[in-house]
């Protein structure tokens, strides 16, 4: 039987290869190790930028640099994880919960950690809807579409309550990882 992960029939073996099919493939776990190092850079960028700060103060043409890089990334790029994530850590926030318990280490941990991912994701919902309401007579400014444009999702700024879509959109996928945690044994699915 040849390496990797296969599923053998009488007829045709099934791989998680795309090579297999006359493809290009960089293979899955190379996908994961270039996951990882995005995570890892998006992880320590604060750090990162705050030490770049600091060592470059001495020049003006630097500092400028160094805040539109900051300006670019740091919180679109932060803001548009948390909306594409938005589903995946409700369900896994509720699925934990649904199994609350303080047994063992191992338990409390992994129960106080989804405590505080569903803590995190309704603040998330809350502080969006506030922070755009608060700002609002300032986003139709280029700097500030260029600095937390995917928090409002390129919807029309001109109206208070067009505002409000960021707000049920994760309130929607609160409420759909709720019915699929909770109502997955009845006979509904």
């Amino acid at each position: 039987m040849e390496q990797g992960m296969q599923i053998e029939n009488d007829e045709v073996a099934v791989t998680d290869s795309f090579a297999d099919y006359g493809y290009e493939t960089s293979g899955p776990m190379h996908n994961l190790q270039v996951a990882l190092l995005i995570f890892l850079f998006l992880l320590f960028f604060p750090l990162l930028s705050f030490l770049m700060k600091y060592l470059f103060f001495w020049s003006i043409r630097c500092a400028n640099l160094v805040n539109r890089i900051n300006r670019m990334i740091m919180f679109n790029t932060y803001a548009r994880i948390g909306l594409e994530t938005y589903l995946e850590l409700s369900i896994v926030a509720l699925l934990r919960l649904k199994q609350f318990n303080f047994d063992s280490y191992n338990e409390i941990y992994h129960s106080v950690f989804a405590g505080a991912i569903l803590f995190l994701i309704v603040a998330y919902m809350l502080f969006s809807l506030a922070f755009l309401q608060a700002r609002f007579k300032n986003l139709a400014l280029p700097e500030y579409q260029e600095r937390i444009g995917d928090l409002y999702l390129g919807i029309r700024v001109g109206d208070r309550y067009a505002l409000l879509f960021p707000f049920f959109f994760m309130l929607r996928r609160i409420l759909y990882a709720a019915l699929l945690v909770n109502w997955s044994e009845r006979n509904y699915f």
